[in-house]
């Protein structure tokens, strides 16, 4: 009948992810929702915009075994993250993990006990489609391979949990045990190589579009724009503030003193205060 009466009746749009955060923040005047729940929605719909490259743990932080581990080799203590990536011997490729978060123990399987499959995910696949294959597998561990099929990092299911309970998530607090973006003054900041851009502009109160911005970390962005790996001293600005590599621990590994890039800016940020 709508066809008959009305032929150019034009069907409404699925409601984006934008439009739901709008939706949030309109319902956020009422007293009815906290702001401590106003901001997991808000995390929850951006799991359909965040990368999974963006919450990782990229290769070499976590702990790589293989098939024939044994628990001695644990040091009869739970690994870092509470899980361990089986390998192929002499190749970063992650065919498995010892997954030990609520698992039961039987001396006749040993560490099978824990063995668990894990699923592969592209590096640009969406957290919010990951999460769910997660859970469609009943598994913990998400596999990220690169356009050439190499195992480029892991997420589970608790670093997901983490993206969107935490009121600040932070990959690098994950995996550092600390923080990795320290204050040392007004305007002066220490920061970890592994600090995502998104957290750091979260911070620094920074629009932030993951279209626009090419690299996902801090050490990402300084190897983009130095085209090299960064080496102490090096300097590059970003969105108003000025990045100055004052440590290298390893390639990629680096930490980095953040300032104004300028008076004026600084002069502009302390009149907005």
């Amino acid at each position: 009948m709508t066809r008959g009466f009305w032929p150019k009746l034009q069907e409404e749009t699925i409601i984006d992810a934008e439009d739901l955060e709008k939706a949030v923040d309109l319902s956020s005047q009422s007293s009815e929702m906290i702001a401590n729940e106003r901001i997991i929605l808000h995390h929850i719909l951006d799991l359909s915009e965040i990368a999974v490259e963006e919450i990782m743990r990229p290769r070499g932080t976590y702990l790589t075994v293989n098939e024939e581990a044994i628990w001695q080799d644990f040091g009869h203590s739970t690994p870092p993250g509470g899980f361990a990536a089986i390998v192929e011997s002499g190749t970063d490729q992650v065919q498995g993990v010892f997954w030990m978060h609520g698992t039961i123990y039987s001396e006749s399987k040993g560490l099978k006990s824990f063995r668990e499959t894990v699923v592969y995910v592209p590096w640009c696949a969406d957290a919010a489609r990951t999460l769910s294959l997660i859970r469609a597998k009943l598994c913990h561990v998400a596999v990220v391979v690169d356009e050439y099929g190499q195992t480029i990092g892991l997420l589970t299911q608790q670093d997901l949990l983490d993206t969107i309970l935490s009121t600040s998530p932070s990959r690098a607090r994950r995996i550092l045990k600390r923080e990795a973006m320290l204050k040392i003054g007004d305007h002066t900041f220490h920061l970890d190589g592994l600090t995502t851009l998104r957290y750091l502009a979260s911070h620094l109160g920074i629009d932030f579009d993951s279209d626009q911005e090419p690299s996902v970390t801090v050490a990402g962005l300084l190897h983009q724009n130095l085209r090299r790996f960064p080496e102490v001293g090096d300097e590059m600005l970003w969105q108003g503030w000025k990045l100055r590599v004052i440590d290298v621990t390893a390639p990629g590994r680096v930490r980095v003193l953040l300032e104004p890039g300028d008076n004026s800016f600084l002069q502009n940020t302390e009149g907005s205060e």
